[in-house]
């Protein structure tokens, strides 16, 4: 203990990290009995380091040694690493990642330390979320609707090819693969298949592949049915689903091991429905192998692309509309429309952020328009008007204005249509035949500029 207590005292900031880490310490001499713990994993585990100081690390823990990261690596003197431990302390479920490594005084082996993440308020969400469905599911057999067919706003040929492929999913019990940008509406499409198809009634649960460490994914997905050695299992998500559906968002991001554990699960058992979505296209999933290719065919019988918000201009107005009444009834003013300048910005920006970008672009001018008058452009988020010439060099962080582009290729087609007007006299005819443009299309240009 002695040896311990000065390399604590000669590493005084090392301790001081220690101290302050949101992660759990653990450090055990060589015989395997405890050194120190930090105060993250006091308050994890429910006990404090005067209690444990000097313990057996099974003392500590009621596990098989095969179960336990630690003692592998007191073992083998091997690190051990992301390894997902299921046990129970004070009572408590605790699900968490630990990863071990030896410590070494010179060449000789002096002990073993753990780090640890807790996830058991993560699993915990996933146990309540299932319980939540279940109860809005009772809920909409008497009578409820889903709460995301509402956002299903659209009349865009695009967009309505592509609900014809959800509706048509929702007639059959196929694997689905959403394909589409951030923002685009992937989410709204899934729920759309799930409370249209014959398993309406039970959970639809989301996991977000990109959000949830890797090593974690199986064990939330599988559970540790068979596996623990320490007394205590859980079942996954897969048993708890209970014939409904599973709606795997950002699928490139799943581990290999999973990908293939999850095709023999689908090859075996068809209780629960799997709906998958990626912000990678099809064809770049299989020409840049971002899935094994066994998993990719079982989960893309029927692939759907939703459209980008920039390939639905038709659309705009809509989603202008509906956002705009649902922030009038949040916000204590009443907006009186958009401008026409700010409407036709709203049709020439790309939206890389699509639906979402654009949501939150209505909510923020709706901030800014004053009472009773009309959105103006000037009321819109700047980031919207600004980008990079070049992301890459761009050192001197300067930015070029795209909003000033626009206002001067208005001023240039105004010129234009003026100059044609005055060579042919102000006949219509002859001066939309002079710009090579349709007289209606005239016609609504020479409004917008007030000709």
């Amino acid at each position: 203990m002695d040896t311990y207590k000065k390399i604590m005292a000669e590493t005084e900031f090392s301790h001081l990290v220690f101290e302050n880490m949101m992660e759990e310490i653990f450090v055990f001499n060589e015989n395997g009995r405890c050194v120190y713990i930090n105060p993250a994993a006091e308050r994890s585990e429910g006990f404090s380091l005067d209690q444990v100081r000097g313990k057996r690390l099974l003392e500590i823990y009621d596990v098989e040694k095969e179960d336990s990261p630690t003692y592998l690596v007191l073992s083998t003197q091997k690190p051990v690493e992301d390894m997902v431990c299921a046990y129970l302390t004070g009572g408590r479920e605790k699900i968490k990642t630990s990863s071990a490594f030896p410590i070494f005084n010179g060449e000789k082996f002096a002990g073993a330390f753990c780090i640890q993440r807790d996830f058991s308020q993560f699993t915990d969400m996933i146990d309540k979320n299932l319980e939540l469905q279940t109860q809005l599911n009772q809920q909409k057999n008497h009578g409820g609707s889903g709460v995301y067919e509402q956002h299903l706003i659209g009349e865009s040929e695009s967009f309505r090819y592509a609900l014809s492929l959800a509706e048509m999913a929702a007639q059959s019990d196929s694997n689905v693969l959403l394909e589409g940008e951030d923002g685009c509406g992937k989410t709204t499409i899934a729920h759309y298949i799930h409370d249209h198809s014959s398993r309406r009634h039970a959970p639809f649960l989301l996991v977000d592949c990109a959000s949830v460490p890797e090593e974690l994914l199986e064990h939330l997905l599988f559970g540790t049915m068979g596996q623990s050695h320490s007394g205590w299992e859980k079942e996954g998500i897969l048993s708890r689903l209970n014939g409904g559906t599973l709606y795997l968002k950002n699928i490139t991001h799943l581990p290999g091991a999973v990908q293939m554990r999850l095709v023999r699960v689908l090859d075996e058992n068809r209780d629960f429905r799997l709906i998958c979505d990626s912000k990678v296209s099809s064809t770049d999933i299989v020409r840049k192998s971002f899935l094994h290719m066994d998993f990719f065919y079982n989960i893309s019988v029927v692939q759907i692309r939703i459209p980008p918000l920039r390939e639905r201009e038709d659309d705009i107005l809509l989603f202008m509309e509906y956002f705009m009444h649902k922030y009038h009834q949040r916000f204590a003013k009443r907006i009186a429309g958009v401008s026409q300048e700010t409407v036709s910005w709203f049709r020439i920006y790309s939206w890389p952020g699509n639906i979402r970008q654009f949501r939150t672009c209505i909510e923020a001018a709706m901030n800014y328009a004053e009472d009773g008058k009309q959105i103006m452009a000037d009321d819109l988020p700047a980031n919207i008007f600004y980008e990079r010439r070049d992301e890459q060099a761009d050192t001197d962080g300067t930015a070029f204005c795209k909003r000033k582009l626009y206002f001067e290729a208005r001023e240039k087609e105004r010129d234009e249509i003026v100059k044609a007007l005055s060579h042919t006299n102000g006949n219509i005819s002859q001066a939309s035949r002079y710009l090579g443009i349709s007289r209606q299309l005239l016609y609504y240009r020479m409004k917008k500029y007030k000709l």
